[in-house]
């Protein structure tokens, strides 16, 4: 593993979201700079940039490789999840509307709308994530099937996020429904710099098959779902269980690969 001209590594301090976001534009370049020396040949630093939404503003380390752009995903600890104890900050008249939708449905006629958020959102937990890299978009597959996918990937060494790692770079820090807050109003990228679930069509896989997030495969748009529900699919916790096959046939399957920082590198 190649290290600096020093002989040293990255501080894994520096590379902690609570330390980085403290970083002014020069001081996040050098270490990025740092990383890039630190990193298997083919990938470049290109430039720190900018990125705001929700609550959240940081400056973003973005990389390229193989001709496409990644960003630097500091790690540390960090909260993921929907937490029940925490009511969302959603408008009451988007709750109600949703409560009028549901509650002359069969088995619906007690909805809460907290409870609902927490079937369909992932538990609240605390995680301990390394630093790592990840594609600013996610794309298309190349091969016929998600597993021939996976394993093109992994000849890069490449894999698809986890289920943690793709929570913790949409939320990029939020604790919202929302990466860029609890009342839809659309953001192009989060605060990572990431396009990320703006297309409740779309399923983004994950490292698991059968587990997608980023959308819910346009199910709540084809059933009529009202304007709120439609768009909870879009949250930083939302999880899509499907067959491992359907990867294989809905057109809207995206993949975004991630490099995970080896711990070597850090000092």
């Amino acid at each position: 593993m190649p290290q600096d001209p020093n002989g040293h590594l990255v501080e894994r301090e520096f590379l902690t979201l609570a330390v980085w976001d403290q970083f002014d534009a020069p001081t996040a370049e050098a270490v990025a700079r740092a990383v890039e020396r630190c990193l298997p040949v083919g990938w470049e630093f290109v430039s720190v940039a900018p990125f705001a939404a929700g609550n959240q503003q940081r400056y973003v380390a973005l990389f390229e490789y193989k001709e496409r752009v990644f960003s630097l995903i500091p790690g540390g600890e960090a909260t993921l999840g929907y937490d029940p104890s925490q009511p969302t900050r959603v408008p009451q008249e988007l709750v109600r509307e949703w409560l009028d939708n549901v509650r002359g449905l069969e088995g619906w006629e007690n909805a809460r709308w907290e409870g609902y958020l927490a079937t369909v959102l992932s538990p609240l937990r605390t995680v301990h994530l390394g630093p790592y890299l990840i594609a600013s978009h996610s794309r298309h597959k190349k091969c016929a099937t998600g597993a021939a996918e996976r394993g093109e990937l992994r000849k890069k060494g490449l894999t698809l996020p986890t289920a943690d790692q793709w929570e913790y770079a949409c939320s990029a820090g939020t604790r919202s429904l929302w990466y860029f807050g609890d009342m839809f109003n659309g953001s192009p990228r989060n605060a990572f710099g990431l396009l990320i679930a703006y297309d409740t069509y779309i399923l983004e896989a994950l490292d698991t098959p059968g587990v997608y997030c980023g959308g819910d495969g346009g199910v709540r748009a084809c059933s009529g779902a009202c304007d709120l529900e439609y768009h909870v699919p879009l949250s930083s916790w939302h999880r899509c269980i499907q067959s491992p096959e359907i990867e294989d046939t809905w057109h809207s399957t995206l993949y975004r690969p991630v490099f995970q920082i080896p711990d070597a590198a850090l000092g």
